[in-house]
């Protein structure tokens, strides 16, 4: 069975992340003390698919309170599990706190890579990755969350406000109590 071959120390691993065109993912934990860390550890990380997406996708860096506080205070964590997801630049893009199961988890980390994508103007590579997450995981809060950016990006690409409208009808379908339905509401004529 494959696992995550994690990188200890963040300076590192970002650099890594640079050189191989990967993303960083830091994972940063109290050990043992802390229970959805564990739960982190022996559920999700655990897990097959989600060995393999990391693996694949990322530079995974475990930062442990105890040997490295001074990353703690760097990234500004203040409770733990906390992941960060970090552009090539080192700039933060999406920031994970507590425990998810693991559909919740992988939906996250789908939501990061297009927001790294996003946040490079490559808006159809972002619309495809938050549509993705819509798609893919519709029974987590990322999804209507990935619909909403899928819309922004492909308004982003094209400048036209079709999508925008498309994006707010299709939230208010399936999921009208969320934040993102409500924000998108604006774009309904």
């Amino acid at each position: 069975m494959a696992r995550i071959e994690w990188v200890t120390n963040a300076r590192d691993g970002i650099e890594q992340a640079r050189t191989t065109q990967k993303l960083a993912l830091l994972s940063f934990t109290a050990g043992p003390d802390c229970a959805g860390c564990t739960k982190l550890d022996d559920d999700i990380y655990s897990e097959e698919d989600v060995v393999l997406f990391i693996n694949e996708c990322f530079v995974p860096i475990k930062i442990t309170l105890r040997e490295h506080p001074e990353s703690f205070a760097q990234f500004n964590v203040e409770w733990t599990p906390t992941i960060i997801i970090p552009d090539q630049n080192g700039k933060e893009r999406h920031r994970m706190v507590g425990f998810l199961p693991k559909e919740d988890f992988l939906a996250q980390l789908q939501l990061a890579i297009a927001k790294v994508a996003f946040s490079a103007r490559k808006f159809e590579e972002a619309r495809k990755g938050f549509a993705a997450v819509g798609r893919l995981h519709e029974g987590t809060s990322a999804a209507p969350e990935g619909i909403f950016w899928a819309g922004v990006s492909a308004y982003r690409d094209t400048g036209k406000n079709a999508p925008l409208a498309q994006t707010a009808g299709e939230l208010k379908q399936k999921y009208p109590e969320s934040d993102w339905a409500k924000k998108a509401s604006v774009y309904i004529k």
